[in-house]
């Protein structure tokens, strides 16, 4: 399902040894680009080894920043992520699995706001765009979703996406404009922390589904 990709054997070495200890079972793919070093070089070597069929991650040292500006020529199931170390070979394999889990939760924690729908993509400048794997997004659709959101809020938003962070604390947008933050605790009062205007927009369900077809799609694939 995965493929790492890392710009010389010796990052590689280290991402095997990550791979033996943390994911003994995940069957990782893991590949080199050769040592390239140029911008086309580097371009051309991942034009040929991008898979469609799985989620293909190319993990950077701060030395090969450079290269991140790739990010958007490559589809949806690429991901460049960058390892605050100068090369992968000096980050420790724990560093280098968390590297992984936050590059992964990249895919599933983005969204960009594309003609009145809600498109859940990673490229191209998304307005929600989260590394933390404890983080989830789900659509608040439906009459119980607006009710609450106008006992709450005063307004009852349509169609709102939610972003589920730490303690509780739900971000809530209605198209690109964040309107609250709310606080769902496991237990006890609901809490509104804090809210703003917004246009109460309106966004229809069908032309969700049609947006993000492709992107459906593609994890269908590699599913």
């Amino acid at each position: 399902m995965y493929q790492l990709i890392v710009r010389a054997k010796k990052d590689s070495d280290a991402l095997k040894a990550m791979a033996r200890v943390f994911y003994p079972d995940w069957n990782l793919r893991i590949s080199t680009l050769k040592g390239a070093r140029g911008i086309n070089e580097i371009r051309k070597n991942l034009e040929d080894m991008v898979d469609e069929l799985l989620y293909n991650i190319i993990l950077v040292g701060r030395e090969d920043a450079k290269f991140l500006v790739l990010e958007d020529e490559f589809p949806e199931n690429v991901v460049f992520f960058m390892v605050d170390k100068k090369r992968i070979r000096n980050a420790r394999i724990i560093t280098l699995s968390r590297c992984f889990e936050r590059a992964r939760a990249i895919i599933r924690n983005s969204a960009q706001w594309q003609e009145n729908a809600y498109v859940f993509s990673h490229k191209d400048a998304p307005f929600v765009k989260y590394s933390i794997p404890a983080y989830d997004l789900f659509l608040g659709l439906g009459e119980g979703y607006e009710r609450m959101l106008e006992i709450l809020l005063g307004t009852g938003y349509k169609c709102t996406l939610f972003v589920r962070g730490f303690g509780g604390t739900h971000e809530t947008y209605c198209g690109p404009s964040l309107v609250a933050k709310i606080k769902i605790p496991d237990t006890g009062k609901v809490k509104v922390l804090s809210k703003e205007e917004a246009e109460c927009l309106e966004i229809k369900e069908e032309d969700l589904v049609s947006s993000n077809r492709d992107i459906v799609q593609m994890h269908e694939r590699i599913s």
